[in-house]
């Protein structure tokens, strides 16, 4: 059969059908019909759907495209500064550090304890040593071995190695440290061969050698010392026979020689010297002839003279030449009395004056404060 005639009987028996319920629902679904195709017809170009009892699948319409929303602003961000990346710790540095603050330690609260193995510790790295203007460590426990390491504190001036166990051979260092002024020695070992050195240093302007083992031979070599202001020869053997080399020295200031061997006719080689402080407490050779030529000494402003019998009112005669006075100690000297005493009328720069153990009484002393004024203090 044609596809022709099908539709037609088809059509034929639609119409035809006699139907049992009202003919109002055939009307129905004729219009409920053309109403989905009209849909269809509005719908077109969307996606394809299937109505329920209607011919072919509708398409749909494809949703709008969102419209894309603004983007938000960007705030701008200021570049940061990258820190660069730390150094690494130099752990020698910092160890070196640490042995200097405890070496420090050492040197305020204990010098006494002081032994060479902390000189090598300190010394081993120069980090921190030029911090180190003066080492004051006398009775430290300390030899040439520590000295040895002296030279490495560049900056050094000062040095105190009194009462410890250095010896001659150990000074040699000192030729290696240019700055070094002030030298003190005293109780130690040394003796003639550590002033070879120590006489080649120029600089050197305090030299300190009580009780020591150096000769009238050894200080002959100190001559050299252009620049020395102070020398402590206290305790030691030396005649003066040695100063006969210093009659040229414009710049000693300051001779310390108590309980020395120093001989009355040594004095006259240090005429002309700029001495201003002199101490010959218990030097049996300060007496009357020394005193020839100590009171020539003008500049003279501290005299010590303690348990110096063989000085008397002669003697004391020379003191009228000091203008300059302004400290003596005459304590114990029993031969001065208030005749020699009268001497130091002239001094009117003296300021304090010991006479205890001497032949002065107390009218002698009224008369010579009421010569120089109150500015005077009499011990006695």
């Amino acid at each position: 059969m044609s596809s022709r005639s099908e539709a037609s009987s088809c059509r034929e028996r639609v119409f035809s059908r006699k139907s049992t319920g009202p003919k109002v629902s055939t009307v129905s679904t004729i219009v409920l019909g053309l109403a989905w195709m009209a849909s269809g017809v509005i719908l077109s170009g969307c996606d394809k759907i299937q109505i329920p009892g209607v011919g072919a699948p509708v398409a749909t319409p494809a949703p709008p495209a969102p419209t894309p929303a603004a983007a938000p602003p960007v705030a701008q961000v200021a570049p940061q500064e990258v820190a660069p990346p730390a150094a690494p710790m130099d752990v020698a540095k910092v160890d070196a550090k640490a042995k200097v603050k405890a070496f420090k330690e050492l040197l305020s609260t204990n010098r006494h304890s002081l032994e060479d193995k902390d000189f090598l510790s300190v010394t081993e790295s120069p980090e921190g040593l030029e911090e180190f203007e003066a080492i004051s460590i006398p009775g430290a426990r300390i030899t040439d071995a520590a000295l040895a390491t002296f030279s490495k504190f560049p900056r050094l001036t000062s040095i105190d190695i009194s009462l410890t166990q250095v010896t001659s051979a150990g000074l040699d260092v000192v030729k290696d440290m240019p700055l070094l002024e002030s030298l003190s020695l005293n109780q130690t070992s040394i003796n003639d061969r550590a002033i070879e050195a120590i006489a080649k240093h120029p600089s050197l302007k305090e030299l300190r050698l009580a009780k020591t083992a150096i000769t009238d031979e050894g200080l002959a070599l100190l001559d050299t010392l252009e620049n020395l202001e102070v020398l402590e020869i206290s305790y030691t053997g030396l005649t003066g026979a040695g100063f006969e080399k210093f009659k040229g020295n414009k710049k000693l200031r300051v001779l310390l020689a108590n309980h020395s061997s120093i001989q009355p006719g040594a004095f006259k080689f240090l005429r002309g010297v700029p001495m201003e402080e002199l101490d010959l407490d218990e030097t049996h050779g300060a007496n009357d002839i020394a005193m020839q030529t100590i009171g020539n000494m003008k500049k003279l402003k501290k005299v010590k003279l303690e348990f110096c019998s063989g000085i008397s009112d002669l003697g004391m005669a020379k003191f009228s030449g000091m203008k300059d006075l302004e400290y003596l100690s005459l304590r114990n000297v029993t031969n001065v009395s208030g005749r020699g005493l009268q001497n130091l009328k002239v001094c009117k720069k003296l300021k304090t004056l010991n006479v205890t153990g001497t032949r002065v009484n107390e009218r002698d002393i009224q008369i010579l404060q009421t010569a120089i004024g109150p500015g005077l203090r009499i011990e006695r």
